[in-house]
This record gives structure tokens, sequence and C-alpha cells, in this order.
């Protein structure tokens, strides 16, 4: 092999081993639910299942999935056997869940989606099926020599590396992608909107080489990894056998190497990954050309501009009169901002937060929907907060803080808002809100099994309308608020139903009927259906004009969602016929290898259950130890995080490059409590320039400061997120006393400084930034501040502090993508005759530390992408961005009454890429000039490592 490429490699495993060991240890937060929760346990030989007490028929339900799926071993994937804790989550309005090492558990977010994510499967049961199949892979890290090793020298750390080294990402979320499907009535795979991105692309011609299908684009839209993955890994099971995942796995993980997954792939299937995915496309284009000779779209009329040069996506139309339509715009360069539409010429309206299934109503000249809200402390616990835009005054208020309250459907006259809530319990009920007053005015508790979404009103303002589903299929019922009363008007119907409409006797949705997404129109009178589009790729978000004579929803295609526009009279209306179905099987051929739908096959027994103390239990669980490599430091560090987070240990032995010496250091943090307690231990050598008044004359001097320190340091600290709208923000407070033993190796310090004594370590950290679009360098706007203050206490001989402020403001450029921020510093320290904090201030760009008792530093920047190539070189490197920084620095220093300016200005080339098909790095130079010492430097940029 080419000796460059063997170093390359090595190279992309260091920074690939930098990534996780730097996504460890941010993960190293506590305090994330509040201590009032009644936490309880099912504790099995291969599983732990954690609950909350309100929780504990799920539990039962987890418990007897995985016990049914441990006996047949349903998904079908050798794994040596690992014990799996399982954490289910409720205080969140999220859909989700994950599994993670460091430490290992799956935590399952309970509150099911509006959006019928699973089909009619169970929510609990869809994520135990799709996050048990990445408990599987993930166990298959644990087996071989390599794996083996790893864990043995890095602990839960090493494990990670090594499965995510080996594993690439479309197959760990294809592989349960395709599991969740086969194994139960509903799956992503099931679904023709989860095929739609895909399906457009190829059939419109855009073909994407494997390396841009496999790590995604700045300059066009890819579909995820999951979408990916499901494709390759169930065409790989429909051509080379079920069982060929397994045999990859076991081939992969038998033998040591990280290189592995490819050739095992060629091994059982004759192709390389590259050429896997190409075959599994092609066969795609010839699965999805023969369905599209089938559809005939309707030429119906194109509200937005289909001629966007980037990405764009129109989305969630609604009426505001028979001529005004107001629609959702988002765009790989521009973030999720509301428009109205008139006449063809687009006017924003405002920019939403960041929402909770984006869905949209209007009525009496308003419009509302809800956003997502985090609890200040508790991260874990997240709400719903309805938010309301009145067109005419242009103002926009809040309706409900602190809910669980989602989808909220506006009454025609604007005067009632209806929504569905989810509580902690998980009992579902239509909640009805007085607009004007914001009170709860009634409240209708959906039957058991049964789950409701997408609440909207009729024409009399009396009648609200949901979608529905529960384990025989969809329905539709209609609540009147009058009489309090609920009636079905269509049950057991077949596809999905999404973002309805009532209009006149029809209810109109989108839905799968026909295997693409559609428009379809039920007639309350007579239970009829009717198709009124027939889309290409998928139509989606009807909404029917106050006139009742025009019909607008979005329809995608390759370049993003647009909105189209049809009169009723001009619609389809063509009964659907239940046999024709387009799509959205192509898992089908399987199912005769398959077990099929496992959750009608589950018991359903109760469990022992035991108290699950959140405030002691397992609080050592020390999971890794890794290298530690930061600009100024390297070392070893070691990990320990109890599964519920309520406490963290940290422990590291570094070198300071910067002081030329070693320091043992300890923290811990204990988080239950609102207010989080730290304690640190830290021991070794400090060198510092240091300088000393001399006692027979007022000459000062400077010499190099040598000590031996040992600190001991205890405080609180408070995390609170303060996110509102689409700004996601934090504050951070924290106050540490620290208590210094001090010991001069030098021969200038006076020993008599050879003491005890102790300081205060005050901070504040802020940070409010706009959420970016995919191709945004920076965000738009964005605001951080962080102040630092230590200082020594009653002291005399060892009197010393250090006063830091460093902050920055991001701005808009001239284009879009541009970016312009400044930053700013100011720092002030005793230096004569003091002790010597640890410095934190970043000097101008070029010039190294240096002591100041005064320093301040300006910098302003403009930074712009150059070029979006997505060039790959073989295997070796993906090119997605170029980007350019131009900068100037201005700083300038006092000391003993002399001031020193640094100033420097240059232009930085960063390019992002992903290297090895391992990792995503940012790297690149900055050239500049040192205009006070008359010099050109260059440098190595690293911006970011991620995995």
């Amino acid at each position: 092999m080419n000796i460059q490429i063997i170093k390359l490699r090595i190279s992309a495993v260091l920074l690939m081993w930098l990534a996780a060991v730097g996504s460890i240890q941010a993960q190293v937060r506590v305090g994330l639910n509040a201590p009032d929760i009644s936490w309880n346990q099912i504790d099995a030989p291969n599983y732990q299942v954690i609950f909350p007490s309100a929780r504990q028929q799920d539990a039962f339900r987890v418990a007897n999935m995985l016990d049914y799926i441990l006996a047949h071993d349903s998904l079908n994937l050798r794994h040596p056997e690992v014990k799996v804790p399982i954490i289910l989550q409720n205080q969140t309005v999220i859909s989700n869940g994950f599994v993670t090492t460091a430490p290992f558990r799956s935590e399952f977010f309970l509150n099911p989606p509006q959006f019928q994510f699973a089909g009619v499967t169970l929510w609990v049961d869809l994520l135990t099926i799709h996050e048990y199949r990445h408990v599987q892979q993930i166990a298959n890290g644990r087996v071989g020599f390599a794996g083996k090793l790893l864990r043995t020298l890095f602990g839960q750390s090493g494990w990670s590396f090594y499965y995510g080294a080996i594993q690439p990402n479309w197959f760990l979320e294809g592989d349960a992608v395709y599991a969740e499907t086969v194994y139960s009535k509903g799956g992503r795979g099931r679904s023709p909107d989860f095929e739609r991105e895909y399906r457009a692309l190829r059939l419109s011609g855009i073909n994407y080489n494997y390396e841009k299908a496999s790590f995604r684009s700045f300059k066009d839209f890819v579909p995820s990894h999951y979408n990916l993955g499901y494709h390759m890994t169930t065409y790989a099971r429909r051509n080379y056998g079920r069982n060929v995942w397994d045999s990859v796995l076991s081939e992969v993980y038998s033998k040591p190497g990280l290189y592995r997954f490819s050739k095992a792939v060629k091994k059982f299937t004759g192709l390389s990954t590259k050429e896997l995915y190409h075959a599994a496309m092609i066969d795609l284009d010839v699965w999805w050309k023969e369905q599209d000779d089938k559809v005939n779209p309707l030429n119906d009329q194109l509200i937005t501009d289909k001629s966007n040069k980037v990405f764009t996506s129109y989305r969630y139309p609604n009426y505001l009169s028979d001529s005004i339509l107001v629609v959702q715009k988002s765009a790989l360069n521009q973030i999720r901002t509301v428009y109205q539409i008139k006449d063809g010429a687009e006017s924003r309206l405002f920019t939403p937060g960041v929402g909770l299934g984006d869905h949209y109503s209007i009525g009496g000249g308003k419009m509302v929907w809800s956003e997502i809200r985090s609890h200040p402390r508790w991260s874990n616990e997240t709400y719903s907060v309805i938010r309301l835009f009145d067109f005419e005054s242009g103002r926009l208020r809040k309706i409900s803080s602190k809910s669980k309250l989602n989808a909220p459907g506006l009454s025609p006259n604007g005067k009632w808002i209806a929504a569905v809530e989810v509580t902690t319990a998980g009992e579902v009920s239509l909640v009805i809100i007085e607009t004007s007053t914001r009170n709860e005015q009634q409240r209708a508790v959906v039957p058991v099994g049964d789950f409701v979404s997408f609440p909207r009103w009729k024409d009399d303002n009396r009648t609200v309308v949901v979608a529905g589903r529960n384990l025989t299929g969809n329905f539709l019922r209609a609540y009147d608020t009058m009489h309090k009363s609920w009636k079905d008007l269509g049950s057991s119907m077949g596809g999905t139903i999404d973002r309805i409409f009532p209009k006149g006797k029809y209810v109109y949705y989108s839905s799968s009927l026909t295997g693409i997404q559609n428009i379809f129109a039920l007639d309350t009178s007579t239970t009829e259906t009717f198709q009124l589009t027939n889309s290409q790729f998928g139509a989606f978000d009807p909404a029917v004009s106050p006139n009742g004579k025009k019909l607008a929803y979005s329809d995608y295609t390759a370049n993003g969602f647009q909105i189209k526009e049809v009169l009723l009279t001009d619609a389809l209306w063509l009964q659907p016929v239940g046999s024709v179905n387009l799509g959205s099987n192509y898992f089908q051929k399987m199912m005769a290898t398959e077990m099929g739908d496992i959750t009608t096959k589950v018991a359903n027994k109760s469990y022992p259950t035991k108290p699950y103390r959140l405030f002691t239990k397992g609080l050592l669980n020390i999971h890794s130890w890794y290298p530690y490599v930061t600009t100024e430091e390297f070392g070893i560090g070691v990990l320990s995080k109890n599964l519920m987070s309520t406490m963290a240990i940290t422990g590291q032995f570094t070198y300071n490059t910067n002081e030329n010496s070693w320091k043992t250091l300890g923290r811990l943090s204990y988080g239950p409590f609102f207010p989080i307690l730290d304690v640190e231990v830290s021991t070794g050598q400090r060198q510092s320039a240091n300088m000393v008044r001399t006692t027979d004359t007022l000459s000062i001097i400077g010499y190099a400061g040598n000590w031996r320190e040992h600190v001991f340091g205890a405080g609180v600290r408070l995390p609170l997120n303060i996110t509102h709208g689409n700004y996601p923000s934090n504050i951070i407070l924290s106050t540490k006393y620290k208590h210094y033993i001090v010991d001069y190796l030098d021969n200038i310090t006076d020993l008599v400084r050879n003491e005890n004594f102790g300081a205060v370590d005050l901070n504040f950290n802020f940070q409010r930034a706009q959420t970016k679009a995919l191709q945004n360098i920076f965000p738009r706007w964005a605001q951080t501040l962080a102040i630092n203050y230590q200082g020594t206490l009653g002291e005399s001989q060892n009197e010393g502090d250090i006063f830091t402020v460093n902050t920055s403001l991001f701005f808009p450029g001239v284009v879009r993508n541009h970016s312009i921020f400044l930053t700013g510093g100011y720092q002030r320290e005793e230096i004569v005759d003091a002790y010597r904090f640890e410095d934190l201030f970043t000097n101008a760009r070029g010039y190294s530390s240096r002591p100041f008792e005064r320093i301040f530093r300006i910098s302003a920047n403009y930074s712009l992408p150059i070029w979006f190539p997505d060039l790959a070189i073989g295997s070796l490197a993906y090119f997605k961005r170029l980007r350019g920084n131009i900068f100037y620095d201005y700083s300038e220093g006092r000391l003993l009454g002399t001031d020193t300016r640094l100033r420097s200005y240059g232009l930085e080339l960063i390019t992002d890429f992903r290297l090895i098909r391992l990792v995503d790095v940012g790297a690149g130079i900055r050239v500049g000039r040192k205009i006070d010492d008359s010099e050109y430097f260059v440098e190595l940029v690293i911006a970011n490592i991620r995995l």
C-alpha cells in the first residue's frame, strides 16, 4: 500500500479518536432531570428498564418486547450478550430515541409524534425495535481482538471509537429502519414520504456519487443516511439473503483492522460499498420508473418560483383570504421564515422559533403554531408554547407557556384554539382554549389506546376534527364542543392521515393510500373517499380557500417543496382503488423469509419492579480512559458518569506546553439539585514569567517563576437554558472557593510566600445564537460574553488577581452566507509581587502570549464561502467546502507604564472535508502580517473535528 495513504489513514484515525473523545467529554453534563421524579426499574439479565413510576405500563411493554426479541432472535444479528440499561424519558415533548456508549445506555423519549412516523404501530414498540437493533450492532464492537484490545485500553470510549470506525452511519440507521419496518405494521420503510427524496432525485436525473450520498453536501440537498442506508441494506438482503449483514459483521469483527467493512461486503456480495450503492440505485431506478410510468401528474398552477438556484422549500400553505396565501419558506441558505404570497409576490412576515412539528393554522386574521421551550435547568424537561401572530397589528404573542400542547388549530373566527395534549403520564386529550383570555375552556380525554393529531375546526366554529390512529388502523373523528361528544367520521382507513383540513362536508387530508402521498377528501355525509391530486413525488399540507373554490398544497420536487393551487372543480375527484398501490414496499420481497409483525405476538405480562434511587444509585461508574489533547495540553484522562447523569468525575494527568509543567487534576460534579455542586483537586508544577520589586531600590526585575501548587476547590454552578424563539441561548453562573498550597522553587521569590491561602473564582458565561441554515458558516446573529475573576483573599504576601472579559458579536454579511463577526477581550492582572493565575487571554493572531498588567484586543472578521466543490479523491478525502476569512486584530497592552501595540491582519483559508470516510475536518492555513514586528507568519488552523 502507498506509504502516503497509510500516513493519511493514520492521521484520520488519530483525528477520529480526538473527535470521539471530544464528543464523550461534551456529554459530561449532570442534572438532566428534576429530583422530584419517582423512578422505578425492571432488572432483567439482558436489560434494565429505568422508568418514571407514572409510565409503568410502557416499561412493561418494553420488557415484553425485549423478551420476545431475545427469545426468538427475530432480528437475526449475532452479537455477544450485553446488558443494556434503557431509560424511559417522559418529561419531554420531543419524539426520539438513541443508543450510546460512555456510559452505555439507551434512552426512549415517550411522547409520540403528531406525524404518522410509526404508522399504526405503538410508538414505544417502534422505539424498542429500532433502538435494540442498535444495541445488537454496537455489541458487535466488543468482539474480536481489536474490539477487546480497545475496550481494555480505553474502556467504553474505545468501544465507541471502534464500532463507529467500523460501521458506517448509513448501515447503522438503514439496518435499524429495515428492522422497524419488517417487524411491525408501521416503520419508515412503508411510508412513501420516506422514499420521496431519493425517488425525486433519481427520476429527475440527479445522481450523486457514493461519497456525496454518504457524507452530504453544502451545495445540494442530499437525503439523510437513514434513507440511503435503508435502501442499500434492503437491496443487499433482496439479492444476497436476509443474513448477509450478519455475515458481514461477523467477518468484520473477527479480524483486526479499521477498514474491513467494504472488504467484508465485497466478500459476501461481490461488490464494494461504493459498487453496492450504485447497484442499489440502479435497481431502485427500475423500480421507481415502473411506478412513475403509471403516474400522470396534473398540471396544477405553480404558485411559488421553481427556478431557485438553491434547494428551497415552501410548505404549510394557509389562506389568509381568497387571494393571499401564507407559507413557510426555507432553503439551504435560509432558516424557516413565514412569508405572505399575493399575485406571485413574496413578502416576509416573521421568523418562527424552533418548531414542534411545523403545523400552522389561520383563522380570524390570526395564525397559531407551537414552539419548543426547555426548562431553564432540567434539559430533559421540554415544553410546547403556542404562539399567535396577528396579521392586522403585526404583533406576536404567547398563548400558552410550559404546556404539553401540540398542533394547535385556530377556529375560522379566531376565537378558539384546539390542541392535542400528551401528559407525562401518557394521557391524551383534546384541549380547547379561548384565544382572548388564553384560558382552557374544555378538555376531552381520548380513550386509552387511541392517539389523535392535527385538530382542525369546521366552518361552524364549534366542531373540531382530528386524525387518529390505534392498533386497528387510522380514523377521522369529530368533537362537538357544544354537546361535548365524539362522532366517528371514518374508521380503519387505509394509508396515513396527515395534516387534515375540514371544509364544508369534506375533510381534506394528505395520505399514502395509493403509494404516493396525495391529497384526498372524505365526504362526511357518505364516507366516500376521493383522490384530488396526482403528484409525481408527493402532495402534502392541503388548505382550502375561504370561498371553498381553491385547494392549495405542497408538492415535492427534486429542488424542494413548491406550492401548487387547483380549482376544486378541476381536481381529480377520483375514487381510489384499493388494489392500486404504487410503492413504498421495497422491503416486501423479504417478508416471506422474515417473521413479520412481532408486536402482535408479544406477551402482556407484568414484571417485578423496585425503586431506582436517583440520588445514590451507581454514582461511581468509571467507563472510559483516553488520551487527552488540546492546543495547550496533552496527557491522559479518565471519565466516570452514572446512568442517570447525576454525578460525573473527570481525572486528568496533563503536560502544559505553555508552562512546560505537569499537572494532575480531578473534578467531581453532583447535579440532582438546582445548582450543581463542583469539587476539584489538583497538584502540579507551575512556571510563569514573574516580576518583583527589589527592597533597596524601586527597580523591578523579571524572572522565570517556578513553584509547586496544590489546589482544593469547591463551589456551585448554575447552567440555565434561556432559549427563546429561534435563538438557542444559555447562561452559566459559577462561583468557587479554592485553597492553594504553594511552594516556590526559584531563587528569587521570597520564601516567606511559601504558604497556604484562599482564592475565589467567579464566572459568568452567556451565549445566544440564531439557528443556522446549512450553508451558513456562522449564525447571522449571535452574541457571547464571558467574564472571569480570580483573586486571592486576605493576602499580603501572595496577593494577586486576574480579571478577564471576552465577547463576540455576529452580523449578516453583504451576501446571505457571508458573516461579519467582531471579537473583543480585556484583561487586568497584577504582575509585580503578585501571585500569577492561569492566563486566559487570547492575543492578536500571530503573536505569542506575553505578560501585561492591562491588555485589550479587538478583532474584525469577514467570512464567506468560496467554493462548494463536492469533490472526492477516491476514498481518501471528500471536499465539501472552501471558505475564507479576512481578519484584522488590534491589541494594546500596558506593562510598567509602557504601552505596546500588537496588530496583525491576514487571510484564513479553511476547507471542510471528510477524511478517509471517517471524520469531518475543518482545516487550513492562516497567512498574515504582524504590523508592529514587520514580519509575516503562516499558521495551521484546525477549525473543527467531528465524527
